[in-house]
């Protein structure tokens, strides 16, 4: 994400493909927490529940899992490369 804020945009991409998925959830979160505090209500925290009960499941967890080996599995072949 610091490459993003250099505003070397390929560069982040090539270090981390989450990159900007992560900043964008990073963004919509703040939003949507500050929202739920000042109008009181609890969207965010449900949509945590639901989300965290999803990754408790084998059939989903485990793709993640596979694909962030992957990532890391490439940026060390990249490095060595």
């Amino acid at each position: 994400m610091v490459e993003i804020f250099k505003g070397n945009f390929h560069k982040a991409f090539h270090y981390n493909p989450f990159a900007y998925s992560s900043l964008f959830i990073l963004i919509v979160s703040s939003f949507w927490v500050t929202y739920d505090v000042s109008t009181k209500k609890d969207g965010f925290y449900r949509f945590y529940l639901s989300v965290n009960n999803s990754l408790k499941k084998k059939r989903i967890i485990i793709p993640i899992i596979l694909l962030f080996l992957i990532i890391w599995i490439w940026n060390i072949y990249k490095a060595i490369h």
